[in-house]
């Protein structure tokens, strides 16, 4: 069966068995969270690992663990990471949020998640891309709570999530008592009204939140530069 790769400058990641296929919601995130002076992170419904590959990848000195509930995808996470070349740095635990918080210490400056974000709608019969696409494994309103369990104070969330899911998203945050420090805007076509939202929260309230707006494409559907500025660390093509 043909494998799915991701290309790296060095090597190629594998998501035959994850229940989060490789997407660019999750390129987009893990090009842009802030990786300044992060020591430990935790990369929540890893799949089959990028986003805590690219942490990786921008790190000099990051330890990520990455945690899943489905277990085909830790298993592709665990070999993506013996094949990378930062594998020491990197640990792929098979289990959920509220069980890893309730055996980790708090202490990680950094928390990232692609999280499932269909509510309340039409299930697949596939169990598998309910996990990846339903919050019924890992709601929102439960993510932030546990998240804050493991999260040293003073550190970072940092997550994606569709544009038209930007007031829950900012209730679930406030009622936790977290801020947003800077979003991301995503258009897929220069022009078009913002489909996805990249955010980054801590339990400190900033100066001001920044904000800025990317495209992907342009009007003649060609990657803008912006978005390949992202990326360009992560793609072959660019």
């Amino acid at each position: 069966m043909e494998q799915k790769c991701f290309f790296f400058k060095k090597f190629s990641v594998s998501d035959r068995h994850s229940s989060m296929k490789l997407n660019t919601d999750g390129v987009l995130l893990g090009a842009w969270v802030d990786m300044e002076g992060v020591n430990n992170a935790v990369d929540v419904g890893t799949g089959c690992g990028i986003i805590a590959l690219m942490m990786a990848q921008r790190s000099e000195k990051a330890r990520i663990d990455a945690i899943d509930i489905h277990e085909g995808s830790i298993t592709d996470a665990g070999l993506n990471f013996s094949n990378s070349p930062w594998s020491e740095r990197l640990k792929a635990c098979h289990c959920a949020l509220h069980d890893f918080a309730r055996i980790t210490q708090p202490g990680y400056d950094l928390i990232v998640s692609n999280p499932p974000y269909f509510c309340n709608s039409l299930k697949s019969a596939d169990h598998t891309k309910n996990l990846s696409r339903h919050d019924t494994g890992l709601s929102l309103a439960a993510f932030f709570p546990e998240a804050k369990k493991i999260l040293k104070p003073g550190g970072k969330l940092a997550l994606i999530y569709p544009y038209d899911g930007r007031d829950r998203l900012e209730e679930l945050a406030w009622n936790n008592h977290l801020h947003i420090n800077k979003e991301l805007r995503v258009c897929s076509v220069r022009g078009n009204a913002p489909v996805r939202l990249l955010l980054e929260l801590s339990g400190s309230k900033g100066k001001s939140c920044t904000s800025e707006t990317l495209s992907i494409r342009d009007e003649q559907h060609q990657y803008t530069s912006g978005y390949m500025e992202l990326t360009r660390d992560f793609y072959l093509a660019f």
